[in-house]
């Protein structure tokens, strides 16, 4: 089952911010720190360019939201992790990781308001509806293989 953790920041204290960026950007690993951020536009950026937007965003918003997204065994890309964060939205910064027991994604995502459970469980749901497509494609893949 998926997992969809969420926690938020009120404007006036996003001070902090920079610190989740670094510690996403270069938590160990086996996936080779130091790892790629996207935008919501699916542009790819630095640690340096994720901080600074990061840190840009999280001044004006009133909210910014941690957000880790988190399939058993079925890792996403970051366009299915990114179809996921654009329901409720509009901006946002993430990063898979998928090394260790479950592949995940740390998010950072900035809002005028605060999600309510429903709009958080939504969000839960169509990652699980990701990760049930993904599970199915690697069980046909596996079944291909072994037919070879």
């Amino acid at each position: 089952m998926a997992i969809l953790k969420a926690n938020y920041l009120p404007q006036a204290q996003t001070g902090r911010i920079g610190r989740s960026v670094a510690y996403y950007t270069w938590r160990e690993g086996t996936d080779q720190p130091p790892r790629a951020w996207h935008d919501q536009d699916g542009h790819e950026l630095g640690y340096d360019a994720a901080k600074e937007a990061v840190a840009e965003h999280a001044a004006e918003a009133a909210y910014t939201y941690r957000i880790v997204l988190s399939t058993r065994d079925a890792p996403l890309d970051a366009e299915q992790y990114a179809a996921v964060l654009g329901e409720h939205f509009d901006h946002y910064f993430l990063t898979a990781h998928h090394a260790g027991s479950h592949p995940h994604a740390h998010a950072i995502a900035f809002s005028d308001r605060r999600l309510g459970t429903d709009e958080l469980s939504q969000m839960r749901e169509h990652l699980h509806e990701f990760e049930l497509a993904r599970e199915h494609q690697l069980a046909v893949e596996l079944d291909d293989e072994r037919s070879r």
